[in-house]
Formats: structure tokens, C-alpha cells, sequence
């Protein structure tokens, strides 16, 4: 069943406030509606197997019926939008995909509104995009060969990044690398000078200055991976900054990552 407005009407929500949302829509005196029933889809056996292929495949058959494009975005969007305004960076940098970033990542709104709260911080001239500069001053980091490469994991052809390159460059590999022990092992020890088993003073990774206050005097290993979890761009530099090794073979405390992270 395809339901379509006749006349022409502007949703508002996610650009104003409810009350001036509904004014803009009374505004409209007239309003009309039109339902058609389209025929009945009955869904194959792997539709059956698959409901959100079985969704897509209703959702094209209303798209061609009504002629109206399909499109990824959902109401997370619209939310992430506002929050994208709200930071000073253009509505459309919230528009990901969500339902398709959140099948794929695994992420749900809150947390991408946390991603999205330090892309904006990244981005110095809110144009919803990040250049190599912008990161590089964002984590404090000299831009060398091994950040050049990190930069590069982002974008695709532009020389900038959009939120939604950054939330799919950055999650799909710290997932894994969150999860390997010996990685995280490693990482912890580059920063341990003296070896103790705590990070202390100077071998406190620096944070990006807008997230200090998460930061503790001291930490152990489960400390720090707790931290790294919420600094995940760290843990993809780290691993760029060691691509070119033997995944430190016979090194038993491989070269800090960059000092400025000290």
C-alpha cells in the first residue's frame, strides 16, 4: 500500500521546533491524501530466510510504483542531523545511513552521536569535513608518512573526510584490533618506559584537548584499554605507525608510536 500527500508539503521536524513545525503545517489550509494498493508480494524462500532483504525488496517495488527514489536515511538520521547542527557543522554531516551503519558497525544512535561529537571537534571550519590538518591538530600528532597513511584509511577520493567515512573507517578495524590482546598488549607497553605494568606521568597517552577530562593519573592495562576504547583513533594510528613491521618480531617493547602522543 503506497500513501502519498497531493500537494506539495514541507516537513520541518528536523530543522525546527515542534511548535513552529505545526504552525508551518497549518499553514497549508488544504491537504489531501492518496492511498493505492499495489499488489500482493509474497516473498521468496531466501526473503523468508532474510527480512531486511525482504524489506528492501517491498520498498523498491513502492519506489517504482510511486516513482519517489528510496533513499537510506531513517528518523536516527534526522536526529543526528539536529545533533550535527547543534555542533556548529551542516545538518546533512548526520546523515549516514543509520540503519545500514548500525548493521554494519554494530553501533547504536547514542554512541555515533559520540563519534559525531568529536568529528565536529576535528573539523575547524565546520564545513562537515576533515582534512589531513584538521585531524593531525585535533590528536596532536605530526603529519609524517605514518599519519598520511592513517589519514588515507578515511576518505576514498577527495582529500577531505565526511562524518560518515569516519565513522565507517574508524570502527570496521578497532573493532577487531579492541579485541586482540596481544595488539593491545603491545600497545600498552610502548607506552610503559619503566616497564611496571603502570602508566604514569609522561607515559600517559596525551588526549585530544576537547576529551582531557576522561583522562586518570595512573594506568593499568585495563585502564588503558578502556581509555583507547574511547580514543579508537589512537589505536588506528598505532597500528598504522607499525604496518611496515613484522607485527614486532622479537621485540619485546616496540618504538612508541609518535612522541607527541606522550
Amino acid at each position: 500500500m503506497c500513501v502519498q500527500l497531493s500537494h506539495e508539503f514541507v516537513h520541518t521536524h528536523a530543522y525546527t521546533s515542534r511548535v513552529a513545525s505545526l504552525f508551518l503545517t497549518l499553514c497549508q489550509f488544504h491537504n489531501s491524501l492518496e492511498v493505492e494498493f499495489l499488489p500482493v508480494y509474497y516473498p521468496s524462500e531466501e526473503e523468508k530466510a532474510d527480512a531486511v532483504l525482504f524489506a528492501e525488496n517491498v520498498r523498491q517495488q513502492v519506489s517504482s510504483a510511486t516513482g519517489i527514489p528510496t533513499t537510506d536515511c531513517s528518523f536516527e538520521d534526522l536526529l543526528l542531523g539536529r545533533s550535527a547542527k547543534k555542533l556548529g557543522i551542516p545538518f546533512s554531516s548526520g546523515l549516514t545511513g543509520y540503519s545500514k551503519a548500525r548493521r554494519e558497525l554494530g553501533v547504536g544512535l547514542d554512541e555515533m552521536k559520540k563519534h559525531l561529537k568529536r568529528f565536529a571537534a576535528m573539523d575547524s571550519n565546520k564545513d562537515g569535513l576533515v582534512c589531513e590538518e584538521d585531524m593531525a591538530g585535533f590528536l596532536q600528532v605530526p603529519i609524517d608518512p605514518s599519519f598520511h597513511s592513517f589519514f588515507s584509511s578515511f576518505k576514498q577520493t577527495s582529500s577531505s573526510v565526511s562524518f560518515s567515512n569516519y565513522l565507517h573507517g574508524l570502527l570496521g578495524p578497532t573493532q577487531t584490533l579492541l579485541e586482540d590482546e596481544y595488539f593491545m598488549k603491545k600497545m600498552f607497553e610502548s607506552f610503559d618506559a619503566d616497564g611496571d605494568g603502570v602508566l604514569s606521568g609522561d607515559e600517559v597517552p596525551k588526549l585530544p584537548a576537547p576529551f582531557k577530562a576522561n583522562k586518570k593519573d595512573q594506568l593499568d592495562f585495563e585502564d588503558f584499554k578502556l581509555l583507547m576504547s574511547e580514543n579508537l583513533e589512537l589505536v588506528l594510528l598505532f597500528r598504522h605507525c607499525h604496518s611496515q613491521s613484522d607485527a614486532w618480531a622479537g621485540v619485546d617493547t616496540p618504538p612508541l608510536m609518535v612522541p607527541a602522543l606522550q
